[in-house]
């Protein structure tokens, strides 16, 4: 295995690595690893550029090296994702493939700028130069895109204590908000075992004397307040609702530089992709101040540029789960700026973005996913942060279960 994983050659007929691994009576020609203790050192040596090659990291930050995935190399612009339950990877095409060719996978965050992505390929991935398509053309763009690029980048920078302190107090805000969620369903938990064990003699007292309707109002009131919680506009003091149009501005820029130099849609979508980070971060700012227009504006930008880069990634549900979060809200006549009159076209959209983010959600978890199971996924996705990893091989979320901690 280590031979083979270490062979360098073109793969010619002659040199089936696929074959090989699957033949129970291949054998290495050269017999036997040596007892020399240069030539172990040398196989052990092999053994850690394995390890490097095919290890990957789970959302609980567990690792695991799958050889024959460990194979596959990288792109910027993947066909392939995995996905890990408990020990096992499941591998899933991103896009429609044909006989021959190449599986890849993102070995790392690609929604980062180009420089950003070589420095970690180069550093702390094996020290490889990433040549995939997306990477040529970003190697190739006019010089006014990449003046804008450089603009955009050096506004976020200069606007990083800013970003890091509002992107802390949402954390702590989002805290406080849970302790005292937990609080009224504890309550509301106690009050019940109180009211069901006080003066109960047998199994029908317990529901001899039950106002069913009233029980439906205390239903009703305790979710009212779970709700008026969550709806509750956040106090965040570095906030200043101006960065929604500032920073808004300069991506626009870029937008406007990227629309002059005349390229591709594909490659219009690898340069936005490379920005991401950045139209996230107006996308935060605006749903604080809740400013629906602009987040509906940045969604639009972003979520073709992420379905064309890294189709079937946790990063394209979440997008696609917030994008049906705005639409329906529009729906809902809370459109952004006061006096904003209702829009026809935005009628029955959000039932059509919920179909395309179910569509997507069993690209990543499996086609044969009932409704029920992809709807608990959705409601998973939309209470998780960065990973999926970290619950998908849980029986709870199949069921349409979810933990109240989310």
């Amino acid at each position: 295995l280590t031979e083979l994983l270490l062979d360098e050659s073109p793969l010619e007929e002659y040199n089936d690595v696929l074959a090989k691994l699957s033949d129970p009576n291949y054998r290495r020609k050269a017999g036997p690893w040596s007892t020399d203790p240069e030539a172990m050192n040398k196989h052990l040596g092999a053994c850690g550029k394995i390890i490097d090659r095919c290890k990957f990291t789970t959302g609980r930050d567990w690792v695991g090296v799958w050889p024959l995935i460990g194979m596959s190399r990288h792109s910027c612009r993947p066909s392939a994702h995995h996905l890990c339950f408990g020990d096992a990877m499941i591998v899933r095409a991103s896009r429609k493939m044909k006989t021959g060719d190449e599986v890849t996978f993102a070995f790392w965050d690609i929604m980062q700028p180009i420089d950003t992505r070589r420095e970690v390929f180069m550093d702390k991935l094996g020290g490889f130069w990433c040549r995939c398509p997306r990477c040529i053309v970003e190697d190739s763009l006019p010089q006014g895109v990449r003046a804008a690029s450089f603009e955009v980048r050096n506004k976020f920078v200069q606007e990083g204590t800013r970003l890091k302190a509002i992107n802390t107090e949402v954390y702590l805000e989002q805290e406080r908000r849970l302790s005292r969620m937990r609080k009224m369903k504890e309550a509301a938990r106690l009050s019940q075992i109180k009211e069901y064990s006080e003066g109960l003699s047998s199994f029908g007292d317990k529901f001899k004397d039950l106002d069913f309707e009233q029980l439906q109002l205390e239903a009703e009131e305790c979710s009212r307040k779970m709700n008026a919680e969550l709806e509750e506009p956040y106090n965040i003091e570095a906030l200043d609702p101006r960065l929604v149009k500032d920073w808004h501005s300069v991506l626009r820029d870029l937008e406007k530089a990227i629309a002059e130099a005349g390229l591709s849609e594909e490659e219009e979508n690898f340069v936005i992709a490379s920005h991401t980070q950045f139209y996230s971060n107006v996308v935060l700012v605006a749903k604080l101040c809740k400013d629906l227009k602009t987040q509906r504006e940045v969604l639009d930008r972003i979520i073709p540029a992420v379905t064309a880069v890294a189709p079937g990634s946790f990063f394209q549900m979440a997008m696609l789960a917030l994008d049906w979060e705005v639409t329906a809200s529009i729906e809902n006549a809370q459109f952004g700026e006061p006096g904003t009159a209702w829009k026809p076209e935005f009628a029955n959209v959000a039932a059509k973005q919920k179909e395309s983010l179910r569509e997507y959600v069993r690209l990543r978890y499996g086609k044969e996913l009932t409704l029920m199971e992809v709807d608990a996924a959705i409601n998973r996705i939309f209470a998780t942060k960065d990973v999926d990893e970290n619950w998908v091989w849980q029986a709870s979320w199949a069921i349409g279960e979810s933990d109240f901690e989310a």
